[in-house]
């Protein structure tokens, strides 16, 4: 079974997400690998989850990733008070150049728009078979950011990298086996279901359309277990040291 810390091994309360020191971590406590998120600031591709660094520093800052230059946004974090001055955001190119011939990176996309940098990355370092590319679809999820990619923006990478869809727990339960079947439509490799839609019959259909299946974010021993049980093909957890 795959084992992948969850923007690397933030724990909780999630501390420094989504950084080096993060990804490290993960693999310090035995993951195969991790999941980050990418957009864009100003013009450079940077690992970062939301469209603003409130989140981050605990409402001390709303600015917005895609108003600053790379530099200039860690530079206004290292001004902050407290622990946030040691927070830091690492480009894309940094982390696949870091870890990419080290472990799996699961790449999640947060914004349309991207395909083309990513992969150009992705194939200038050699990565192509250590790297998985996801996303949620907009359309289904109700996405508060116009902007927000869908499914469809990943068959652009299938001819070259591993992708998956990724789902929360009512989308998967509402399509049923259409999920699978539009996974094997767009070519992807995988489904990252949200493991409360995990089943057995999910496990077989996807089995059968050849399929993997990731379960995010599984941080509850006993969701640990179950998904141990159903036989899922990897795991993507806070906590790396549980699985």
């Amino acid at each position: 079974m795959l084992k992948l810390g969850h923007r690397g091994a933030p724990g909780y309360p999630r501390r420094f997400e989504n950084t080096m020191i993060s990804f490290q971590r993960a693999l310090w406590l035995g993951a195969d690998g991790f999941e980050l998120d990418v957009r864009r600031c100003k013009t450079e591709l940077v690992v970062f989850h939301d469209a603003t660094i409130e989140r981050m520093t605990n409402g001390l800052s709303k600015i917005a990733l895609a108003d600053f230059e790379h530099a200039e946004l860690n530079n206004r974090i290292s001004k902050m008070r407290g622990v946030f001055q040691k927070f830091r955001i690492p480009s894309l190119f940094e982390v696949l150049l870091t870890f990419g011939s080290r472990c799996l990176i699961n790449i999640e996309i947060k914004e349309c728009g991207l395909t083309e940098d990513i992969l150009w990355l992705v194939r200038k370092i050699g990565l192509q078979r250590t790297v998985i590319v996801s996303c949620f679809d907009k359309t289904l999820e109700h996405a508060d950011e116009i902007n927000s990619p869908s499914w469809n923006d990943l068959k652009d990478f299938s001819p070259f990298v591993q992708t998956g869809l990724i789902a929360n727990g009512d989308i998967v339960k509402r399509m049923g086996n259409d999920y699978i079947a539009r996974a094997k439509e767009l070519g992807a490799s995988a489904i990252h279901p949200h493991y409360s839609a995990i089943s057995g019959k999910l496990m077989r259909n996807a089995k059968v359309a050849g399929l993997t299946v990731n379960a995010w974010t599984v941080n509850n021993r006993f969701a640990i277990w179950k998904m141990r049980m159903l036989n899922v093909h990897g795991i993507i957890s806070d906590f790396p040291e549980r699985l």
